[in-house]
C-alpha cells in the first residue's frame, strides 16, 4: 500500500506485484485531508497563542495570516525532522513579533482528528478492490 498526503488531498493506493509487474488493485482519495488542513490547524494555534499573549487577534488581518502561514509551513517541515520547532514571524501583527514553540507531540495532538481519518482511507482503498483483499506486505 502507498499512502500520499499532498497539499490538497490524501491518497491510498493498493498495489500488486507479481512476476516483476506492478498493478494498481485499489485506490481511494480524501479531498479534505491534505497538508493545507494541517497548516490551517497550526496557523489557528499560532494565532490563538498570539492573541493570548498580546490581547489582539491577527486572524482578521490577511497579511498577518499569510506571514504566519509561511512560517507554519516551515515549522511543519522542521517537525518532520526534529521533535521541536519555532514559528517566528518578525512584526507579524501591528509591529509585534510572533514567537511560538511547538513540538511533534503538540502538532500530532492538534491534527489528531485529521490523522485519525487515514485508517478509514486505507479501508476504503481495500474495499475498492474487486478481488479478495490481498495481504499487505509493506506500507
Amino acid at each position: 500500500a502507498v499512502f500520499n498526503m499532498g497539499s490538497m488531498s490524501s491518497d491510498v493506493t493498493i498495489l500488486g506485484v507479481q512476476g516483476g509487474f506492478i498493478t494498481q488493485l485499489g485506490y481511494a482519495t480524501d479531498y479534505e485531508l491534505g497538508g493545507s488542513e494541517v497548516d490551517d490547524n497550526l496557523v489557528a494555534f499560532c494565532c490563538k497563542e498570539f492573541a493570548r499573549k498580546n490581547k489582539m487577534d491577527p486572524s482578521d488581518n490577511a497579511r498577518a495570516v499569510a506571514k504566519i502561514r509561511a512560517a507554519c509551513e516551515q515549522a511543519k517541515i522542521q517537525l518532520s525532522q526534529a521533535t521541536n520547532a519555532k514559528v517566528f514571524v518578525e512584526s507579524a501583527h501591528e509591529g509585534i513579533d510572533l514567537n511560538v514553540a511547538t513540538s511533534t507531540a503538540r502538532f500530532e495532538q492538534m491534527n489528531s482528528s485529521l490523522f485519525n481519518r487515514i485508517p478509514d482511507l486505507a479501508t476504503k482503498a481495500l474495499t475498492s478492490i474487486s478481488t479478495p483483499p490481498p495481504t499487505i506486505a509493506k506500507v
